[in-house]
């Protein structure tokens, strides 16, 4: 059973299917209307499980949006991904996105993620 939850906690759940750390970098994130938001430079754990992808936003998302250098997404919001592609989509748009209360708390300075 233990063995069973390691291996759970190192991987990431995008619509029923299990994804290692890995192979989300790097990976452009698209919200529900196509709108392209930037791409993966790592994650964040929170109490030993994957909780956010940090993400480098595009120069027209941060003037958009004003957004900081890197954000991190929820991994509640990964809708699906594109294996030809490359891509992540989000279940909401990039304005939904910057209201959500996850989104806010795991932008805030108030968290401390775990260390990898």
């Amino acid at each position: 059973m233990r063995e069973l939850q390691r291996r759970w906690r190192n991987t990431i759940r995008i619509d029923e299917k299990l994804y290692a750390p890995d192979e989300l970098r790097d990976r452009a994130v698209l919200d529900n209307d196509g709108a392209d938001i930037g791409n993966v430079i790592g994650l964040v754990k929170l109490k030993r499980t994957y909780k956010g992808l940090v993400i480098r936003p595009h120069f027209r998302m941060k003037t958009k949006y004003n957004l900081p250098e890197t954000i991190i997404v929820p991994v509640g919001q990964l809708s699906r991904t594109t294996a030809r592609l490359d891509e992540i989509i989000l279940k909401c748009s990039a304005k939904r996105l910057t209201t959500l209360p996850s989104y806010l708390k795991l932008n805030s300075n108030d968290v401390s993620f775990d260390d990898e």
